[in-house]
């Protein structure tokens, strides 16, 4: 774990391979959670990446109980996009407005 300073808070970033995950930030709606990553210069994780940091090292998620929003759309409804439960590493479908845990993730270079 790497803390680095972004204004007056500290920020836990974590190093997983070849991503840097950032701190988590809770009740976003999946839009919300979108265009904050974005506004970092981050993205939203996909779901394969949340499934293999639940795989290798899930203790790492300060709230491994939560749900955290993946970048990926569900498939069939526009207006669901896929979340990842890392109470027991279950991906389900969640509606955009609902509220969810995010982090945001980069790639190493």
């Amino acid at each position: 774990m790497t803390a680095m300073s972004e204004g007056d808070a500290v920020v836990e970033k974590i190093n997983f391979g070849r991503l840097t995950w950032d701190d988590k930030v809770a009740n976003l709606s999946w839009p919300e959670a979108d265009s904050y990553c974005k506004s970092k210069g981050m993205r939203l994780p996909t779901k394969d990446e949340l499934d293999e940091t639940y795989k290798q090292n899930k203790e790492a998620f300060k709230n491994p109980s939560g749900t955290y929003w993946a970048s990926d759309k569900y498939p069939t409804t526009s207006s669901f996009t896929v979340y990842f439960t890392f109470y027991n590493g279950s991906l389900k479908s969640g509606y955009e407005p609902n509220k969810n845990f995010v982090r945001c993730v980069i790639e190493n270079k």
